[in-house]
Parts: structure tokens; C-alpha cells; sequence
């Protein structure tokens, strides 16, 4: 069978619709409807959710993460042309075989680069890149280093090296790749879940799965459609500050703007609170949420966690605004229930 490969025994089915599988970097889901195997592309055409994640409804295979449905027999999705690559297979001695040939060649091995092979930005003794990599206007460094270096490269932290890529095709294979092959930056999860931030955004591995259908389920196209007279209702209220400001001729920083925004679409939408953060010059929740945001960055950047040993002036606050914040969405919870 030198034009075939071995895939998976057919009793692995037997009491599971959905079954993954990873073949030369190709994700397939196997589909057990109605006693009718079908094999197809894990990943979703449209923003590469893992199919496997998904359930079965109706005949569709239904995306965990935008409720795309594609029927269990031919692929296609049901509101455009859009149909799942689908896989022949053959059956043998209650085994099934997929053609070798339509998957990609494995890459020679000798032919993939190191991090050590990479460029990299001219940093300094033994700090490398990090007083720039520190800087406020960090995006606009990393741009410059794009431009100067290319679109995949390494800097250094203090001796750590890490990879920037500005490759769009294969950053979206790195986020399909989640969290399996791939997870952010460790100290990330650390420093959240260290200051009790725990959430599909400083989870990894199984938890992240977990929190991902989750938050999937809740950002569904279904239930998407019923926020939208909530966030037009706060979408107004944007553009009445910002025609304000601009009449007046006023100067005014847009980053908050924004946040405060973010701010009260999240409440209304989880906790049913309208918080209206945007008409409120000195909203409690907002000034704490400004002082947590940026500290989250600084500590995730920090070279060493002075604050377990010494706590400054703004790690006294940040804790502070932590059990505000906590407070405040525990009310909003309560009321909600009510």
C-alpha cells in the first residue's frame, strides 16, 4: 500500500460522531452519521475553527466557533458555495486508509532554519533588545524592525530569545495550531491568573479548550444578533462624545474613549447592567480598570517580579483596584440573578 496510509481503526467510531485526526500537519475530522463514514478538513473554512470541537445537528456539522453548519454528507455549508475539502478513503480489515497522495510532502528536515539562523535587531550587551522592546511606542519599534530586518526574526530579552513574526499566513496557521503546538508567552497565564484574571485570554492547553467553548457558545451568531440593539444604543452614545469633543474643539485621549466603550457593551452584554461609563466623567470601575491594564503589561514585560518582594506605590493600587473591580462585577452578578 505504498500510495495509501494507514489512518485509524473503524471501531474507534463505534460510539463517536466526531473523531480528530492529524496527518502531515493536515487537520481532518471523520464523521459518524448515520452509519455513513465521511472524512473531512478540521479546520473551518471560514476563521479555522477546530471542527472537531463542533457537534452534530440535524445532519450538519455545526462550528464551535460561529455556528457555520456544514452538511454530514457533502460538506457544504448551508448558506454559500462554500463546501469542506473532502478526503476518499478505502476500507479494509475494519481499518480505514486515506490516499497519501493529498496531503503535502513532509519538508526535508535539514532544510528548516534554527532561531539561531534568524535575524535579529542590533540590541545591546547582555539587556539585547529590551529598552526598546520597553518602550511606550513598542508597535512602532517592532514595525521598524520588520522593516529592517524582514517579516520573521528574533530579539532578546535579557538573554531570552524570542520569535517575531510579521507573516500574516503563517501567524494564522500558529492560532489553528492552538494550543496544542503552540501557546503564547508562559509568563502571560502567570501573571494573570496571579493576580486572578482567569479566562479564555490567560488560559492554555486543556483549560483554554474549555474556556473557548465557553466564550464560542456566548459570541455565537444566534446570540450575537440579540446585543445588537444594546450596542447600538452605546454606538450612539460613542458618537455623541466624540461630536462633542470635536465641536468644542477639544483634545481628548481616544484610548479611553474606547475602553470606556468596551467597558459598557461588556457589562450590559454579560451582566445586563448598563453601566454607561461613556456619560460618567469619573466612573469608579473605568479609573480602576486604567490602572490594571497597564500594569498587567509591565509586569508581563518585567525582567524580575519586584513586587512579591516589594510592593510600590502602584502595585498597592493595582491590588486595590483588583478587589474594586472584583466587588463591582459581583454586584452586577447579584443584580443580574435578581
Amino acid at each position: 500500500m505504498d500510495n495509501e496510509v494507514f489512518f485509524i481503526d473503524k471501531s474507534s467510531l463505534d460510539n463517536q460522531q466526531i473523531i480528530k485526526h492529524t496527518f502531515r500537519g493536515v487537520n481532518l475530522v471523520l464523521l459518524n452519521y448515520q452509519g455513513q463514514l465521511q472524512i473531512f478538513q478540521g479546520d473551518c473554512p471560514h476563521e479555522g475553527a477546530d471542527l472537531s470541537q463542533g457537534i452534530i445537528d440535524d445532519g450538519h456539522l455545526v462550528c464551535p466557533l460561529h455556528q457555520w453548519n456544514f452538511n454530514c454528507k457533502t460538506g457544504k455549508h448551508n448558506e454559500s458555495n462554500i463546501c469542506l475539502k473532502k478526503y476518499d478513503f478505502i476500507e479494509k480489515n475494519n481499518k480505514i486508509y486515506v490516499f497519501a497522495k493529498d496531503f503535502p510532502k513532509l519538508n526535508n528536515l535539514s532544510s528548516i532554519k534554527t532561531i539561531k539562523d534568524l535575524p535579529s535587531p542590533k540590541g545591546q550587551f547582555l539587556l539585547g533588545n529590551l529598552k526598546d522592546f520597553k518602550a511606550t511606542d513598542k508597535h512602532l519599534v517592532l514595525e521598524n524592525w520588520v522593516k529592517t530586518v524582514g517579516e520573521l526574526f528574533k530579539i532578546s530579552l535579557l538573554g531570552k530569545d524570542f520569535i517575531v513574526s510579521a507573516n500574516t499566513e503563517l501567524n494564522s496557521q500558529i492560532l489553528k495550531s492552538r494550543p496544542t503546538k503552540f501557546r503564547r508567552f508562559n509568563k502571560i497565564q502567570e501573571i494573570m491568573y496571579e493576580m486572578g484574571i482567569k479566562g479564555v485570554f490567560g488560559s492554555e492547553g486543556e483549560e483554554w479548550v474549555t474556556y473557548r467553548k465557553i466564550t464560542a457558545e456566548a459570541l455565537n451568531v444566534k446570540n450575537t444578533r440579540a446585543y445588537f440593539p444594546y450596542i447600538h444604543t452605546i454606538s450612539k452614545r460613542l458618537l455623541n462624545k466624540l461630536l462633542e469633543h470635536s465641536l468644542i474643539g477639544n483634545f481628548f485621549d481616544i484610548q479611553k474613549q474606547m475602553m470606556r466603550f468596551t467597558v459598557d457593551v461588556t457589562t450590559q452584554i454579560a451582566f445586563g447592567y448598563d453601566g454607561n461609563t461613556l456619560e460618567k466623567d469619573d466612573d469608579v470601575i473605568q479609573n480602576h480598570l486604567e490602572k490594571i491594564f497597564p500594569m498587567i503589561n509591565k509586569r508581563i514585560t518585567a525582567p524580575f517580579p519586584f513586587w512579591r518582594y516589594f510592593k510600590s506605590k502602584a502595585d498597592k493600587e493595582l491590588d486595590f483596584s483588583l478587589k474594586e473591580v472584583e466587588a463591582t462585577v459581583n454586584t452586577y452578578i447579584q443584580e443580574a440573578k435578581k
